[in-house]
């Protein structure tokens, strides 16, 4: 469940999804703004939130990216990534547009990997080649 705006105060252990690291993160709130928060890194977790490794730093975050537990966090980040996959599997068409996808994404560049892009170029590599990568 997303975090209620009306509802959100300073102190209070929220869950967000970090891009760089592919990980959800759990924090606290640092400072409100209007349509947001602030929050201070604690440390990545797992879905059930138990502890992965250890995280800093502080990010603002929309309170629409802001959930309650590591669970809802996990979930509606796979609900972005599977809609987005989805939009670039309708971009590969055929084996040169596959190709050429490849070219126009990251598919392993580290902190800069889109891995909606990797989702969609194994289900298209799989749909029109066969290969299962």
């Amino acid at each position: 469940m997303m975090i209620n705006a009306d509802k959100a105060r300073v102190g209070q252990i929220v869950y967000t999804y970090n891009h760089w690291s592919n990980t959800v993160e759990k924090g606290s709130i640092t400072k409100l703004f209007d349509d947001g928060a602030y929050v201070q890194s604690k440390c990545a977790v797992d879905k059930n939130g138990k502890f992965i490794c250890q995280t800093h730093g502080t990010g603002g975050g929309k309170f629409e990216d802001l959930y309650e537990t590591a669970l809802a966090a996990y979930a509606a980040q796979e609900v972005k990534e599977s809609e987005k996959a989805a939009e670039y599997c309708e971009q590969i068409k055929d084996v040169p547009s596959l190709l050429t996808f490849a070219l126009n994404h990251c598919l392993c560049g580290e902190e800069y990997t889109d891995y909606s892009a990797i989702r969609a170029y194994k289900a298209s590599a799989k749909r029109l080649l066969g290969i299962d990568l």
